[in-house]
């Protein structure tokens, strides 16, 4: 059994505190899972959801084989190189490069980790794309998740991105949706409608699926599908039961279909039932499955 990493997330959004409630409300589901991520934003996070007598505490990992001897009321964190512990952590709700920095670098190291073969999963909490930028290079060349886990694998194996077509799997328990385009305007989603596109979205798709299901899938293909919830005001979907999963890697890669929330976070209001679906998701994909 190897561990499943969760990344952190822009630690100004309800990327900790999200966790912290996963750790807290589901042991069960998080059950070797280790947080990469900054020490004082995780135990932030672990003081906001603490309530009802019901709390976790921050254990640091220096062995990731450390995880499967801790305690169940615990976080496992892999602390982030060149953090300090001591510092405090970026205020909720406001943009920085901080933050981006953090979010990024998670990033890559859980995917480095990944791609060494140390981890089974990776769950990603939201990073917000603006921190990202702010951050710079290289995390500010990538518009969100999906195109900085492609281009770390591209680069792992020594090969061009477009090498690795990778494409974003919206799911639940009733429908999965794979996006041909993603993180771009409306006119170029509209070029990228092309024949081999299309087809190449449907190779993928067919090849994760029958993984997935354990048999041949099937798939119809929808006109312009908006990838879009705004708070509810055009579904709820999104907000219930929403996981992203990237397709094409090699590697397991999920998280939670929302954003990183900034106009509630820090007020104890975050749902973690994305989050929790995403890493049962990211059992099943991976095989990773507990006794």
């Amino acid at each position: 059994m190897r561990p499943m990493a969760i990344t952190m997330g822009d630690a100004a959004g309800i990327g900790p505190e999200i966790i912290a409630k996963a750790f807290r409300d589901a042991p069960l589901d998080t059950r070797g899972c280790f947080v990469a991520g900054d020490l004082a934003t995780m135990r932030r996070a672990t003081a906001l959801v603490a309530g009802n007598g019901v709390s976790a505490e921050v254990v640091v990992l220096e062995d990731l084989q450390q995880i499967w001897q801790c305690p169940p009321d615990c976080i496992p964190v892999w602390p982030l190189a060149g953090t300090d512990p001591a510092e405090a952590p970026v205020a909720f709700g406001q943009l920085s490069a901080r933050a981006g920095q953090m979010a990024g670098d998670c990033v890559v190291w859980a995917t480095q980790a990944a791609l060494r073969g140390e981890v089974a999963a990776l769950v990603t909490a939201p990073l917000n794309k603006a921190a990202l930028s702010l951050a710079g290079l290289p995390h500010a060349a990538f518009p969100g998740h999906t195109e900085m886990l492609q281009a770390l694998v591209a680069q792992d194996r020594g090969q061009a991105i477009d090498q690795w077509p990778v494409r974003m799997m919206l799911a639940n328990d009733e429908l999965r949706v794979v996006l041909l385009s993603i993180h771009v305007s409306l006119r170029d989603a509209l070029a990228a409608v092309t024949f081999e596109n299309v087809l190449q979205s449907l190779q993928i798709a067919h090849h994760a699926l029958q993984q997935l299901l354990g048999r041949a899938p099937r798939i119809g293909v929808a006109g312009l599908n908006p990838h879009a919830g705004e708070t509810g005001l055009f579904g709820r979907e999104e907000i219930d039961m929403g996981v992203n999963v990237t397709l094409g890697l090699p590697l397991v890669r999920t998280s939670p279909d929302h954003g990183t929330a900034f106009d509630i976070a820090g007020q104890g209001l975050a749902d973690p039932a994305s989050l929790v679906a995403a890493i049962r998701m990211a059992r099943q994909l991976s095989g990773n499955l507990l006794p």
